[in-house]
């Protein structure tokens, strides 16, 4: 995909509309806590160079736009060499929990870095984090794509996800977009 294209589809991805899930570093760990997000102005495009997104994934901060509607994320995915306990069931694994939202539609781009992204199929063992929200792993299933920096992974609502990055991590924007209860 060349850079004008990555870039078309990054400013084409800021103009629709959702909340936001979890980063698997924590935002207050990116400086959210203090942090300022660029206003979205109507009427006005937004650009982030291949540049800076390069250097999102060498782990330098890129503030990206929030609304009411939507949020977007820079995601930093980081591989590990042994089993640790996972974000939410504390499963001892490779990765993070896999995850699954009622009511958002997230788009991936991917920025740095390379893995895979499982999408679909059924987790047996899970845990529900509020009504729209649930987390776990394995899953069965779904279907697995190979992953690398270009590409865009579009989640419907209701569609368990899961990241599993190579070594060197994978980095990726995510678009969450409210989609049931507010409609873009």
């Amino acid at each position: 995909m060349t850079r004008s294209i990555r870039l078309g589809l990054l400013c084409s991805l800021s103009f629709l509309a959702g909340y936001s899930a979890t980063s698997y570093i924590p935002l207050a760990a990116q400086g959210a806590a203090t942090q300022t997000f660029p206003p979205v102005v109507e009427g006005k495009g937004m650009h982030w160079s291949s540049d800076d997104l390069a250097k999102a994934h060498q782990g330098a901060p890129l503030s990206l736009p929030r609304t009411p509607y939507y949020r977007m994320n820079v995601n930093r995915r980081l591989h590990h060499d042994k089993p640790q306990p996972s974000d939410q069931l504390k499963i001892m694994s490779l990765w993070d929990d896999a995850e699954w939202h009622a009511n958002l539609t997230q788009a991936y781009v991917v920025i740095g870095g390379s893995g895979t992204i499982i999408l679909g199929g059924e987790v047996e063992k899970n845990t529900q984090l509020s009504p729209d929200e649930r987390r776990g792993q394995p899953i069965s299933g779904g279907t697995s794509y190979k992953v690398k920096t270009g590409d865009l992974l579009l989640i419907p609502p209701r569609t368990w996800h899961w990241s599993q990055p190579d070594p060197g991590g994978m980095t990726y924007i995510n678009l969450t977009i409210g989609t049931r209860t507010t409609p873009p």
